[in-house]
Order: C-alpha cells, then sequence, then structure tokens
C-alpha cells in the first residue's frame, strides 16, 4: 500500500506543478497584454525603477524561459512518441509471421 499512496503524491504534486507553471504563464501573458501600451518617463524609470517595466521585463522573462521548457519536453514527447510507434509497427508488421501467429496450414 506505501507504493501506492507515494504513487497518488508524486501525481497530485505533478498536478500543482502543472496548475503553477500554467498559472504564471497565463499571468504574465495578462499581465503583458495588459500593460502593452505603458509610457513611463525614462528619467523615472533611471532614478527609481519604473514598477510596471520591471514587472514587464520580469514577465517577458518567464515567459521566455518557460517556453523554451515547454518547447524542449513537447518536442522529447514527440521522438518518443515516434520510437514507440515504430516499435509497435516493427513488432506487429515486420516480425508478424504465420509461424508466430500459430496459424494451422494443414487443413
Amino acid at each position: 500500500m506505501a507504493g501506492s499512496s507515494n504513487r497518488k503524491v508524486n501525481s497530485l504534486v505533478g498536478c500543482i506543478g502543472i496548475i503553477a507553471v500554467v498559472f504564471t504563464m497565463l499571468f504574465s501573458a495578462y499581465f503583458l497584454a495588459g500593460n502593452m501600451r505603458h509610457i513611463c518617463c525614462t528619467h523615472q524609470r533611471a532614478e527609481s525603477g519604473c514598477p510596471i517595466c520591471t514587472q514587464i521585463e520580469e514577465c517577458q522573462s518567464i515567459m521566455q524561459r518557460t517556453s523554451a521548457k515547454v518547447f524542449t519536453l513537447v518536442a522529447f514527447l514527440n521522438v518518443v512518441a515516434a520510437v514507440k510507434a515504430v516499435a509497435i509497427f516493427s513488432e506487429i508488421f515486420i516480425n508478424s509471421t504465420l509461424v508466430t501467429q500459430k496459424v494451422r496450414i494443414d487443413r
């Protein structure tokens, strides 16, 4: 039973992680879209730093880092799926003979 509960905990942690990543991506995209036409004074930004410009830069950074990781994960999963499809194809169609299927020919 310990393996079953450990699997449930791992699934729960994975789901929470996925939800957090999706929420962060959506919030960053929403914030960037909402402040797309932000105009700040250059002297204010140079002196104390415009908080909106700082947040925009941080959201852009989050979007770039996360999208690169998601793209890498999707590409990896596509390669794994292609390898698995080739393995299944070769097992079913190439290695399948009348003897392996136990077909009787003496009828």
